[in-house]
């Protein structure tokens, strides 16, 4: 429909074999590759348009089913658009919104982290440089060989809040116009320009707020060493060269067999980043493994590594969640956002106590600067002389952050009915008869 409320799920186009997607009436399941069939699905659904809006926003939650064991991960959340008239139509094999449609954007919502738990999304997706008339489509897919499901899923367009302010006061005027004449107009008009200046002056710091992207490094590394008489190594890496999305996995595996010694180690590091000028989505992990017989030395090492630098003009609101774990020795994961100028921790979250999960759910008020946000898993295994450490290691960060400016349309909606108060006594003042002496 082309309402600025979509109903979602109500007929949802369900792609893929069996296990791959669907929608049984409540939730929407989607599996990505082995062992869900090999198949690689994925759910999307045409959510009308944008109104001419600036902005569509999606919320839901991304949820860990309390029948289902294995059944979670990571959710990909996406927002397609193609021109009015286009011929796109829907098919149950084959046709995928994704082959056809532009991306607007798209966010990865964490994997939940316990059974029956829920990692809730609000996402905004900016379609001010669309038609108003242009075709909405929302996507949903999982991560590779994950399942993942969503539920309380709505889309709504949001007017920018200046122009709900404005427009409110060009109402105002327009009926005073038709309402009023002589010295209560004269009256009244002095009365509106003053209310006006009073709306500019709550829209302009929003209608004005400005996100600047500085700096940014992403990089995956790995390595491996073994030495048991003989020695090899083998080193690999990838880093991001701009700002765009950064997918990269990377492997080093060593091995050396010089009987009776034996030794092999490994390392791989992936990280699937991107970075937006509203939100900033990563996952990395590391893993490395190191076995030894007889003498000698096994190293693997692993490295995914996250920095982000930015500037924002004006007073902004933070939302951050994500998660961070850890399994075997010397393995490190963290995620914090910096002040660079105070050079103060606005949050953190650090290496987990023991081998565990970690999350963190928080936000905030940032004030104008520049603010770094960085993320890292390390890990690190080694085997010498028969050392009886376990087999492997691995660490892993995964967080969504995002940025709004401030104040929000609640803080503006809630300045604005205040004003009317103000209007309404200033017009009981201004127009009540005058007193004769």
């Amino acid at each position: 429909n082309n309402d600025s409320v979509f109903p979602v799920f109500s007929d949802f186009l369900i792609i893929g074999a069996t296990h791959g997607a669907y929608w049984d009436g409540q939730t929407a399941g989607i599996g990505n590759g082995t062992p869900y069939s090999g198949t690689n699905g994925h759910l999307y659904q045409e959510v009308g348009t944008g109104d001419g809006q600036p902005t569509v926003r999606v919320t839901g939650v991304n949820f860990w089913r309390n029948d289902s064991s294995n059944q979670h991960g990571p959710l990909t959340v996406a927002m397609y658009w193609l021109p009015s008239g286009h011929g796109f139509s829907f098919a149950e094999v084959g046709n995928d919104i994704a082959g056809v449609g532009t991306l607007i954007n798209s966010f990865v919502v964490s994997d939940p982290v316990s059974q029956n738990s829920v990692v809730p999304f609000n996402l905004a997706f900016d379609v001010s440089s669309l038609a108003a008339n242009a075709r909405l489509f929302l996507r949903f897919d999982a991560a590779p060989t994950t399942f993942a499901y969503a539920d309380n899923v709505a889309v709504q367009a949001v007017p920018e809040p200046s122009a709900l302010v404005l427009a409110s006061v060009a109402l105002l005027g327009l009926v005073a116009q038709k309402t009023f004449r002589g010295r209560k107009l004269k009256r009244l008009r002095q009365v509106l320009a003053a209310v006006l200046v009073l709306a500019f002056s709550i829209v302009a710091p929003v209608h004005g707020a400005v996100v600047t992207m500085g700096s940014q490094s992403r990089s995956v590394v790995t390595g491996a060493t073994a030495d048991a008489g003989a020695l090899f190594t083998d080193d690999d890496m990838d880093s991001a060269a701009s700002f765009d999305p950064f997918n990269s996995t990377v492997m080093s595996t060593a091995t050396s067999d010089n009987n009776p010694n034996f030794a092999t180690a490994d390392g791989e590091a992936l990280q699937d980043s991107a970075i937006e000028l509203s939100s900033v989505a990563a996952t990395g992990e590391t893993h490395a493994s190191a076995s030894l017989a007889g003498t000698g030395t096994a190293i693997g090492e692993a490295l995914s590594d996250f920095s982000y630098t930015f500037t924002i003009d004006s007073q902004f609101h933070f939302t951050v969640l994500g998660a961070v774990e850890r399994f075997g020795p010397v393995s490190d994961a963290g995620i914090e956002l910096v002040d660079m100028i105070a050079m103060a921790s606005v949050f953190a979250i650090g290496e987990p106590v023991g081998y565990a999960t970690t999350s963190i759910d928080t936000n905030g008020i940032l004030d104008a600067g520049t603010y770094n946000l960085i993320a890292i898993a390390d890990t690190l295994h080694q085997h010498f002389g028969g050392a009886n450490d376990p087999t492997t290691a691995g660490a892993e960060f995964e967080f969504l952050f995002t940025l709004a400016p401030v104040p929000e349309p609640s803080t503006v909606v809630h300045s604005f009915v205040g004003m009317l108060g103000v209007l309404a006594y200033c017009l009981r003042v201004s127009l009540a008869p005058r007193r004769q002496s």
